[in-house]
């Protein structure tokens, strides 16, 4: 009897070929590797959601606009000044030139 056939179950060891202790060592070797790599996929997922980003999604933008995309409108503004509307928040904006806005105040 082996230190192997003391820690396995009975039920298991009959499915173990006894003969080639290199595959069992090799098979036992495997997995342990995806044990380990399961929790540490887990482990990342659960970071994951509690810092609220998920799989897929862009990090946060340091930009001080936010990642606004800003359109002329055409709809008058007022005090001879330019109207812009953020396509990706839905902002307003008005700049005293032809110059998008710096800031995005919807997003700040």
């Amino acid at each position: 009897m082996t230190d192997l056939d003391a820690i396995l179950p009975p039920w298991l060891r009959e499915y173990l070929p006894q003969d080639h202790p290199g595959l069992v060592a090799g098979l036992t070797l495997l997995a342990i590797f995806l044990w380990l790599r399961i929790g540490a996929l887990l482990m990342g997922m659960a970071r994951a959601r509690r810092k609220g980003t998920h799989v897929g999604h862009p990090p946060e933008s340091d930009s001080p606009t936010r990642d606004c995309l800003w359109e002329p409108d055409a709809r008058p503004a007022p005090w001879g000044r330019a109207r812009w509307r953020c396509a990706a928040c839905g902002g307003v904006e008005f700049t005293e030139g032809a110059h998008p806005p710096q800031y995005c105040m919807r997003n700040p």
